[in-house]
């Protein structure tokens, strides 16, 4: 940590001699670099620390948690925070040694984010209070604690009293105590919290990260009038300066006050020549969350006008373009995009790939999602297994057949596995006839193994080879007389292919009994008795198998039976999807989701 420390003091400026003879660097507070002075000022930190004068002894550790305590420092030097973070947390509750719980406390401020994680901050902060109240850093942390409970003298006293003893450290005390009110304040009242805001900034501005503090203090307050008016301030001062508004919005948007997100933006990015990509993705985010599109595409068609980041720009406009359905307008600027992050333009791609997938242009569609999972090795597998079902779609058997072996290969399958694990794919996508060549064509390898047998019955079946599929699907009974499903399927094969309609009822009844909850067993024997022309029975199972679990050809079998009994209005009423809606709305909601996962990465609208 001191290496850091020194690196702050020498590069940056972030210390001065006295309050009065404050200098800085312009250059340090650009984007990038100024994210290295809110690391270092967590760290230098340790200037307050005072446990020596308050004569707090040490926590005298078992042998066991010692040598945690040793791993927790090995992380903690290395920058494993979170890693780190669990030895503390256990050692701090265990020995309440405030050196340990300190140490808690800046694993946390270097890694929380999520609610649970800033819920355990304030906990810690709690616990460093209780056990140290008279330190320094205990006034350093109480100020939230303070301004939580609406005691704004007793934050302001906190504040005053480190700045009057540590004057030369106030920049870094200031921002530090602004990472601190990114988190949770919310019990404090938007009085408390303008008012903290207000008192910083009449007393300290000579700081420039007084102006930080009461920018993030407006904005936990959700005071966009003081929020913006201070941020206009900044940008004038301070031109390159955009962290003060990022925090500040981004707990706008955490927050879930968008129309105050927009009030502030409207007029900072206004006047912003240079504008920070995230604070135009925060605005477009925010337009698009209060459905503003107009506005959207307004501020967005400038904003590639204008070459203000314009590539990111392209991305906002084929998002905007896409919610809104117009996906023909929404390619171009997708497509035209630059982008040198591979994550963001994996993405990029992805939605590129759904469009065309959506659109029945399969070819176009695999082109992108292959270079979208050359990009993202998370999104590989995904991008294969809808690339498979594209190749499908075109009947490109040979590439079918290729991708299902490398699958096979992949998942480290032997010769039988690959068989059945191909045959039942082609089954799924209606090649019965390519599934029943495979099983045919190596039956003699496997002819003692029931599963291949089954599926081989199946298949048999399915391609309409029904005197062998019968032979089968009798074969394979004789080695698992036990099986309902085999009965099922041979019942099933009697009644739609063989017209051997006693035989089907003998299989049918025989399966029922064995598995009477089932809805295929259920739909079978209500077939049956619809072509024995007992409608009233065929009714009563075909019913029951749809509220154990809709099925297209359940469904299909209802409304015959409801048209044979002459009621046209019910068999109206019942909803028969076929395989092609199933399809395609697969592929919208795969097009939906890409969009969305889009929108989180580009626009931080988060995915539900």
């Amino acid at each position: 940590m001191k290496l850091k420390l020194l690196s702050v003091i020498t590069t940056l400026g972030l210390f001065a001699c006295s309050s009065t003879n404050i200098t800085y660097n312009p250059k340090e507070f650009d984007t990038a670099y100024y994210q290295n002075n809110v690391e270092n000022a967590v760290d230098a930190t340790d200037m307050l620390k005072d446990f020596d004068d308050s004569k707090i002894p040490q926590a005298n550790l078992e042998p066991a948690d010692f040598s945690n305590l040793v791993q927790a420092d090995i992380y903690f030097n290395q920058g494993d925070y979170v890693k780190a973070y669990s030895y503390f947390k256990q050692l701090s509750i265990k020995y309440k040694d405030p050196r340990i719980i300190y140490k808690a406390i800046i694993c946390l401020e270097h890694f929380s984010a999520t609610r649970e994680q800033i819920t355990e901050l304030d906990s810690m902060i709690n616990l460093f209070i209780k056990v140290n109240p008279d330190s320094r850093l205990a006034k350093l942390f109480q100020i939230k604690v303070a301004l939580n409970q609406n005691n704004i003298s007793l934050a302001t006293d906190d504040l005053d009293i480190l700045m009057k003893k540590n004057p030369e450290n106030g920049r870094v005390i200031l921002l530090f105590i602004s990472s601190l009110l990114t988190g949770s304040v919310g019990k404090a009242s938007q009085e408390t919290l303008t008012g903290f805001g207000d008192y910083v900034i009449d007393n300290y501005k000579v700081y420039p990260e007084s102006n930080l503090l009461a920018s993030v203090s407006y904005a936990a307050a959700n005071n966009p009038s003081s929020l913006a008016d201070r941020l206009d301030l900044i940008q004038n001062k301070f031109s390159n300066w955009d962290i003060p508004a990022i925090w500040s919005v981004g707990m706008l948007v955490h927050a879930g006050n968008e129309s105050s997100v927009i009030f502030v933006l409207d007029s900072y990015l206004k006047n912003d020549k240079t504008p920070d990509m995230t604070l135009q993705n925060i605005y477009v985010g925010s337009l698009v969350k209060t459905k503003q599109f107009n506005k959207a595409i307004d501020y967005t068609n400038a904003s590639i006008q204008n070459k203000q980041n314009k590539d990111n720009a392209l991305v906002n406009m084929g998002i905007i373009k896409s919610l809104q359905g117009d996906y023909d307008s929404a390619l171009p600027d997708l497509l035209t995009t630059r982008l040198e992050n591979k994550m963001q333009l994996s993405m990029v791609k992805s939605v590129v790939a759904a469009i065309y997938d959506y659109q029945g242009k399969y070819s176009l569609a695999i082109k992108y999602y292959q270079e979208a999972g050359s990009l993202n090795q998370y999104l590989v597998m995904v991008a294969n297994i809808i690339i498979l079902n594209d190749y499908v779609a075109l009947k490109d058997k040979a590439r079918v057949n290729q991708i299902l072996d490398n699958f096979a290969k992949l998942q480290k399958l032997d010769a039988k596995k690959t068989i059945l694990f191909k045959a039942g794919f082609y089954n799924d996508i209606d090649w019965y006839d390519e599934s029943y060549k495979l099983l045919a064509g190596n039956y003699k390898k496997y002819k003692a193994d029931k599963d291949y047998l089954y599926m081989y019955a199946g298949s048999a079946s399915m391609s309409r080879n029904t005197q062998e599929a019968i032979k089968l699907y009798k074969k394979y009974i004789k080695t698992d007389p036990k099986n309902a499903l085999a009965y099922n399927d041979l019942a099933f094969t009697y009644v739609d292919q063989g017209n051997d309609i006693s035989q089907a009822y003998i299989n049918a009844r025989k399966a029922f009994e064995l598995k009477p909850n089932d809805a295929s067993i259920l739909d079978t024997l209500g077939w049956v008795y619809y072509r024995q022309g007992n409608y009233n029975m065929a009714l009563k199972y075909v019913k029951e198998s749809i509220e154990k679990g809709y099925d297209p050809d359940s469904a299909q079998h209802l409304k015959t039976i409801y048209t044979a009994q002459k009621q046209p209005d019910m068999a109206q009423k019942v909803i028969v999807i076929t395989k092609d809606q199933v399809k395609a709305n697969i592929r919208r909601q795969l097009l939906e989701k890409s969009i969305k996962l889009l929108m989180y990465i580009q626009l931080g609208i988060e995915v539900k």
